[in-house]
């Protein structure tokens, strides 16, 4: 999560900008005491797990005694853009690619690409484990997971490291989670705040308007502007909030194809096109 700041230093809204393939805002869980969760580079995105599923890796990756320190996340959440660029390179069959889910294939009425990618409701729900401590198989980890709600669903072929919280059809029961705050039906099922969409869309608009986003550019703005383009199909790299050569280089494409000028720079007209 990240805050929008006015001119005056007083934070407006603090959201995070999610989606597949349009940008909406959706209010962060916060949970008392909850630790980052593991993985193994800095480049895995835990940030836009969605927020019940969050609260089960917690509890199953950094509470339990079995598995704290021993099991981190490999994989996480990927953009549109993410997952079309591991989609072409398996296709293409570059070294170093593997199999991927085409970003727009329907595979359930909702559903889209893998559970690994953001989703209609702004979030993914599927991450990969690996297990980077001694005394541990990947059957104790499954049946460890199984407890929280958190279950292998690629069978076929076999998966063990593909874990997920729920699937098209539903939510898995969780019996170690039972009476958490974050398994009530509210937090569940979280609504979209569309006011919060517009007002967080709106205030960064006119701070873009009175200093357009160029390199070398480093602050929120830019960050939502990555995640904008990534969720176009236009991949600027990780979503830092530092508009560099990768995002320069996604901006330019991102006007060429929307028939405006094409200089890398954002401005009013650039920022309208990205996000209405």
């Amino acid at each position: 999560m990240f805050k929008l700041q006015d001119d005056r230093g007083g934070t407006q809204l603090s959201y995070e900008i999610l989606s597949l393939s349009f940008t909406r805002t959706v209010p962060a869980l916060k949970i008392k005491g909850m630790a980052n969760l593991p993985t193994t580079s800095k480049w895995v995105r835990t940030d836009l797990l969605h927020p019940t599923f969050k609260a089960r890796l917690h509890a199953f990756l950094n509470e339990d005694s079995r598995i704290s320190g021993r099991v981190s996340i490999v994989s996480g959440v990927r953009s549109y853009a993410d997952q079309k660029r591991l989609y072409d390179g398996w296709v293409a069959r570059k070294p170093g690619f593997n199999l991927a889910a085409n970003p727009d294939r329907k595979f359930a009425p909702g559903w889209q690409g893998s559970y690994h990618m953001q989703q209609s409701d702004g979030y993914g729900h599927a991450v990969d484990l690996r297990i980077v401590g001694r005394g541990l198989t990947t059957g104790d980890v499954a049946r460890i997971a199984k407890d929280y709600g958190i279950k292998q669903t690629v069978l076929n072929p076999f998966e063990w490291w593909h874990f997920q919280w729920r699937n098209s059809s539903g939510i898995f029961p969780a019996p170690a989670m039972e009476g958490k705050p974050t398994e009530t039906k509210t937090a569940v099922k979280k609504k979209v705040d569309m006011k919060g969409v517009g007002a967080a869309i709106a205030q960064l608009g006119e701070a873009v308007r009175r200093q357009p986003l160029r390199r070398g550019s480093k602050n929120t703005a830019v960050k939502v502007l990555q995640q904008g383009l990534a969720n176009k199909g236009f991949n600027p790299g990780y979503p830092d909030g530092i508009f560099g050569r990768k995002t320069s280089l996604a901006v330019r494409n991102f006007q060429r194809a929307s028939g405006l000028v094409v200089d890398s720079i954002v401005g009013p007209a650039t920022w309208k096109a990205l996000f209405g």
